[in-house]
C-alpha cells in the first residue's frame, strides 16, 4: 500500500486498528486484511488470505450510438467505449431522403 492509500485509509475512511480491508492487486486476486497498528509512520496490515476472482460481466455488451452523431462526437464515444470492456461496436449508417 503507498502513503496516498494509506492516508485514505487513515484520514478520509476513519478506518482503525482491528478493522477488516480487501487489498487487490489488479490482476484478479483480492487480499482480505486486518489494521494491525496505525501510527505516525502509516499503517500495518496482516494478509488473512488470498483469492482469485473474475470482476468481468456475465453480459454481453453491445454499444450502438445513433447514427446521427457527428465525427467529433462519434470519435468521443469510440474513446471512451476503449475504457470500458465493450466487445461489439455497432456504427450505423443513417441516410436523409428528401420528398
Amino acid at each position: 500500500m503507498v502513503a496516498g492509500q494509506a492516508h485514505h485509509v487513515i484520514h478520509v475512511l476513519r478506518l482503525q486498528a482491528g478493522a477488516p480491508l480487501t487489498l487487490f492487486d489488479g490482476r484478479g486476486t483480492e487480499y482480505p486484511a486486518l489494521i494491525k497498528r496505525i501510527d505516525k509512520s502509516g499503517l500495518t496490515l496482516t494478509v488473512t488470505g488470498r483469492h482469485e476472482v473474475s470482476r468481468e460481466s456475465p453480459l454481453d455488451i453491445v454499444l450502438a450510438p445513433p447514427g446521427t452523431l457527428k465525427a467529433q462526437h462519434f470519435n468521443g464515444v469510440l474513446a471512451r467505449a476503449k475504457t470500458f470492456p465493450v466487445p461489439e461496436l455497432i456504427n450505423e449508417v443513417v441516410l436523409r431522403s428528401q420528398s
